[in-house]
């Protein structure tokens, strides 16, 4: 066997590197700053094979990052999520199962989930029927209204909302406190901002009003200023808007006739009152009462 040992290797000009046309053999490191040759395959052991196929890696690769297209991977389960061997969260057609505890680093506040879930898979669809805002208006004030005409007048109570969608409906709820003077009925009826609500009213037959509340328990003129009346509205309704809307009950009787908040007709007053505002002493007549409004916004 032939030796040749040299600290440098050029062709026979010097000025570039030699060619070897039937290949060379080397043991031990090739160093090369480029390889100017299209390589068919490079070998690293029995671990790497690189040709125009690309890679193939027997063992662990081992990256600070990857980067590409992952969805051909193969051998991993992407409707589960493990720790170890234990699945934790568990994916099917309904949604997801979880096993343990679930911890969130924020908890998000002033947010309401309807009652049946949140939105459909990317549907902007929201099912439910949950209480999404609640509004309360307390009338304290007793009120004496003359009627004139058998019209109808604001009985302060009123309360205002703002819906967070069109789509939702207001669950109105009234219990309104009143009172009565000379034996005739009294009549209520309930009002979105300007507009009486007709669905909300009685069907209309021959000349008589038609209202969403009567009340007189048929006592006679003389003793109908005695009595208080607590009258319950309930309706379910659909303004259709994002805006500002004013629910109000609005109350009349015949003509002549007065109708009364919060107190009764005759009203009466006397005792000693009392520190507490309850009164004292035989003669603790008429109360001063309240009327209260309600309102929810129901979600759709």
């Amino acid at each position: 066997m032939s030796r040749l040992r040299a600290n440098q290797i050029t062709n026979e000009n010097a000025n570039g590197a030699p060619n070897f046309p039937h290949g060379i053999t080397v043991t031990g490191i090739v160093t090369a700053s480029t390889a100017s040759t299209t390589m068919d395959q490079i070998v690293v052991g029995s671990a790497v094979t690189a040709n125009s196929q690309g890679i193939d890696v027997t063992g662990i690769v081992t990256a600070t990052s990857f980067k590409g297209n992952g969805s051909n991977l193969t051998g991993i389960d992407a409707s589960s999520i493990k720790n170890g061997s234990d699945v934790k969260v568990q994916a099917n057609a309904s949604g997801a199962v979880v096993t343990g505890i679930l911890t969130s680093p924020t908890v998000v506040s002033n947010k309401i989930l309807p009652i049946g879930g949140i939105e459909s898979a990317g549907t902007n669809i929201y099912t439910g029927g949950g209480i999404v805002q609640i509004k309360q208006f307390v009338y304290k004030t007793a009120t004496s209204i003359s009627v004139s005409g058998g019209a109808m007048y604001d009985s302060g109570v009123e309360c205002t909302i703002t819906p967070h969608s069109s789509s939702n409906q207001i669950f109105v709820v009234v219990d309104m406190s009143v009172g009565l003077s000379n034996g005739y009925g009294g009549r209520l009826v309930l009002r979105r901002d300007s507009t009486d609500l007709i669905n909300f009213r009685g069907t209309p037959l021959g000349n008589r009003p038609i209202v969403t509340k009567a009340f007189n328990d048929h006592k006679s003129q003389s003793n109908e200023g005695y009595s208080y009346y607590n009258v319950p509205i309930h309706a379910l309704d659909q303004p259709n808007t994002t805006s500002a809307v004013t629910y109000k009950v609005r109350i009349g009787s015949y003509d002549s006739v007065g109708v009364f908040v919060n107190r009764s007709g005759t009203f009466q007053d006397g005792g000693a009152g009392g520190s507490d505002g309850l009164g004292s002493g035989a003669n603790v007549y008429d109360g001063i009462t309240i009327s209260t409004m309600t309102l929810m916004e129901i979600s759709s």
